[in-house]
């Protein structure tokens, strides 16, 4: 079986991205939440961790003063 490109994952993922939000109404921070909460509990090996062996700190929210 041929490995799909990144660019053919990529053609993919704009059509699921579009659906859920045409289809679904979810909206950014909505897709965000779900692809994250998959990635923790699925492919927690997927989080980059730098050299001091801390992970990075994401956040999506209102800009913090």
């Amino acid at each position: 079986m041929k490995k799909a490109s990144i660019g053919e994952l990529l053609l993919d993922l704009e059509s699921i991205l579009d659906e859920m939000v045409d289809v679904h109404g979810l909206q950014t921070g909505d897709i965000m939440a779900l692809v994250y909460s998959h990635l923790v509990v699925h492919r927690p090996d997927a989080f980059e961790e730098y050299e001091d062996g801390s992970k990075p700190i994401h956040y999506y929210g209102p800009k913090k003063d």
